[in-house]
């Protein structure tokens, strides 16, 4: 996950439980290209399941999360309405976001590249064989 969806302080896992889950959508995980932080970039290729967590769960586990920033203790709790079992763990960091390990920041004149995605390989392909 790109670092500007990230929330520092801590982390939630989630676990089915029992025979079956929630209904869900799985698919391959796109390449993404962080729009705030320059020069962030996630390859891809992994398989992801989105499914519906209503309001209040989200409201809940953010709830949680700031518990355990506050009390650096895991937290555990099941959603009725999705079946899963969140873990809620501290993490410790405060500062997650930016950049870390450059010697000397980006700057003007500094050269950056980017790998292209498959899908976007394929259309740069296609396209110069139509021209």
């Amino acid at each position: 996950m790109l670092d500007e969806f990230n929330t520092d302080g801590f982390v939630v896992i989630g676990h089915v439980t029992g025979d079956s889950g929630p209904k869900a959508a799985v698919g391959t995980v796109s390449e993404q290209v962080s729009k705030n932080i320059p020069g962030q970039y996630l390859e891809g290729g992994g398989t992801q399941a989105l499914f519906f967590m209503d309001r209040a769960s989200g409201s809940r586990l953010s709830e949680l999360g700031q518990e355990v920033i506050q009390t650096k203790q895991v937290k555990r709790w099941l959603d009725p309405v999705s079946g899963i079992s969140f873990e809620i763990k501290p993490t410790g960091w405060t500062d997650a976001n930016g950049m870390h390990g450059y010697l000397h920041l980006p700057g003007p004149g500094t050269v950056q590249t980017m790998k292209l995605g498959a899908r976007e390989q394929a259309s740069k392909t296609e396209e110069a064989t139509h021209e």
